[in-house]
C-alpha cells in the first residue's frame, strides 16, 4: 500500500524524513537521496500563506501529533525547481515497539483549489445574473421529487421566500388544468 499510494507519504523520526514512497520523488519532481533526512521544513517555502514561518509551524504540529492527535491541514511545499504547491497534508503518529514515529500524507490540492474557485466563482456570476434579469428558476430533482424554487421565483408567483416548501406538489397545483395530459 506504501509504494502504490497516490499519495506521497513519509515516515518522520526526530523531525527527519527515514522513509518515503516513490511517489514522493515524483510529487516533489527530486531524487530519492534528495528526500532521506530532510524536514518537512526544508521542503517548504519559508513561510506559509498565513505568513507564519514553515520551521516553526510544522515543529508544533509534528509536537503534536506525538503526543497521539492528528493533524489534517493545507499547507504550502516546494519542489527542487522552486516551484510551489498547495497540499493537503495528513499527520499521523506511529508507535513501532517503543518507537514514536509521524507518518506524513501529502496530497497536491492546487488543481482541485482552482477548480473550487471557480466554480464558486461561477455560480455567484450565475445568481448575480438571474438576480439582476429578475429571472426566477426552479430544479426538480425527480429521485427524491424535491424542488428548488428560486427567491425570485416564488416572489413572481406572490410567495415569500419561505412561503412555498420545496416539493414538486407545489409546482403540480400551479398547472392550469388545460395544460395537463389526463
Amino acid at each position: 500500500l506504501f509504494e502504490y499510494s497516490n499519495d506521497a507519504i513519509f515516515i518522520i523520526k526526530n523531525f527527519r524524513i527515514v522513509d518515503y514512497n516513490q511517489k514522493s520523488v515524483q510529487l516533489f519532481k527530486t531524487l530519492s537521496a534528495n528526500i532521506l533526512n530532510k524536514t518537512l521544513w526544508s521542503l517548504s517555502p519559508q513561510q506559509q500563506k498565513n505568513g507564519k514561518d514553515s520551521r516553526e509551524t510544522i515543529a508544533e504540529q509534528i509536537q503534536t501529533v506525538l503526543q497521539g492527535k492528528q493533524i489534517e491541514i493545507e499547507r504550502l511545499f516546494q519542489r527542487d525547481d522552486k516551484s510551489i504547491f498547495l497540499a493537503e497534508l495528513k499527520l499521523s503518529p506511529i508507535v513501532i515497539e517503543e518507537d514514536k514515529f509521524v507518518q506524513a500524507i501529502i496530497s497536491d490540492i492546487g488543481d482541485k483549489k482552482e477548480l473550487q474557485e471557480a466554480l464558486a466563482f461561477n455560480e455567484l456570476r450565475w445568481k448575480e445574473a438571474l438576480d439582476i434579469g429578475n429571472t426566477g428558476v426552479w430544479e426538480w430533482n425527480i429521485d427524491t421529487n424535491e424542488v428548488f424554487f428560486s427567491r425570485i421565483w416564488k416572489k413572481i408567483l406572490g410567495f415569500e421566500k419561505d412561503e412555498l416548501p420545496n416539493k414538486f406538489e407545489e409546482f403540480n397545483k400551479r398547472i392550469h388544468p388545460d395544460d395537463t395530459i389526463e
